[in-house]
């Protein structure tokens, strides 16, 4: 029998909105956009969004950037 505070250090399982959610209203900001904005506007969001999110996995520490640069700069370096 699993323990019920075993999945709360679990940081995927944290206390933000489900992943389908956001998806969901993502999605619907997107089709909104597209529908009402045009293509260029539906691009911008799109990029936006795609950055938020990128910024948000390096704010929580899912992302390195300092490997993912020092990576990059030992392959320049061959």
């Amino acid at each position: 029998m699993r323990d019920r505070a075993e999945g709360a250090a679990d940081p995927a399982h944290g206390t933000g909105p489900p992943w389908s959610l956001a998806g969901l209203a993502f999605g619907a900001v997107l089709g909104l956009t597209a529908a009402f904005g045009g293509f260029g506007a539906f691009l911008l969001v799109l990029v936006l969004g795609a950055a938020g999110f990128l910024g948000g996995r390096v704010y929580e520490g899912d992302i390195d950037l300092a490997a993912l640069f020092a990576g990059r700069q030992r392959w320049g370096r061959r």
